[in-house]
């Protein structure tokens, strides 16, 4: 009775499911869980839930469903490959314990690569319009005029990552304004300072500061519809532009 009126939403069930796990046992789960694989035979938590009191029961068809559960649920792969070790081992088949244990570790490895790849800003990334919601760009634009006076132009823009549609990775670009007398690579990292700890500064959008070294960014970005965050002339620069420019030509 505890699944009434969930009817056959593999969701709603699951949801039954684990009241009766953490109320009761997950042992009783298992008739709900074995319901929604009826419905649902890929269906991931259900299989890992499966696969775990089969393992325990010493059932080999343990191992068919912590697949399921990978193939469902990428971010399953180190808890069901760390099971199907465990109960490979003490079956005595170590070969294949060695096996699972490698897909948990490059899992592992891959991820910790990703998480790098999303904290870091580099001339040989790829970008796209950064479509993010208002707030974050008036927030940016917000903190990028609070700098004003240091900024040349400021950008806007995604950095492409795996899994970028889930969860964005947006880059504000600084294009700082240069001064004669300066020391660049000191000026280059109190910008990145200043702007990274400004209040205001929406979380997960990483700030990135041109210099000299990843310049090749610079062409990337402005390649990129819509990126053009702000652009500032500097006032002696706006005033001195009548100067600058060539005689009208009759």
């Amino acid at each position: 009775g505890a699944a009434m009126g969930t009817g056959d939403d593999p969701d709603a069930l699951w949801q039954v499911a684990v009241a009766i796990g953490n109320t009761r046992s997950w042992r009783e789960a298992l008739p709900v869980a074995q319901r929604i694989l009826e419905i649902q035979p890929a269906h991931g938590d259900a299989n890992l839930l499966a696969g775990q009191l089969g393992m325990e029961d010493g059932d080999t068809a343990c191992l068919a469903a912590f697949e399921r559960a990978m193939a469902a649920t990428p971010a399953a792969v180190p808890v069901a490959s760390g099971l199907a070790a465990r109960f490979l081992e003490a079956q005595g088949q170590s070969e294949a314990a060695a096996s699972y244990r490698k897909r948990a570790d490059e899992y592992r490895i891959a991820e910790e690569a990703l998480a790098v790849e999303r904290n870091r800003v580099c001339a040989s990334d790829t970008f796209s319009p950064a479509c993010c919601p208002n707030e974050i760009t008036a927030a940016l634009q917000r903190v990028v005029e609070h700098h004003g006076s240091h900024v040349r132009a400021a950008y806007l823009l995604r950095k492409q990552v795996p899994g970028g549609d889930e969860k964005p990775v947006y880059i504000l670009g600084i294009e700082r304004r240069t001064f004669l007398f300066e020391n660049t690579a000191r000026a280059d990292r109190l910008m990145l300072e200043r702007i990274s700890k400004a209040p205001g500064l929406p979380a997960g959008v990483l700030v990135c500061v041109v210099t000299r070294i990843n310049r090749g960014l610079l062409g990337k970005w402005k390649a990129v519809p819509h990126a053009l965050l702000r652009r500032s002339a500097p006032p002696q620069r706006a005033a001195l532009a009548h100067l600058e420019a060539p005689a009208a030509t009759k």
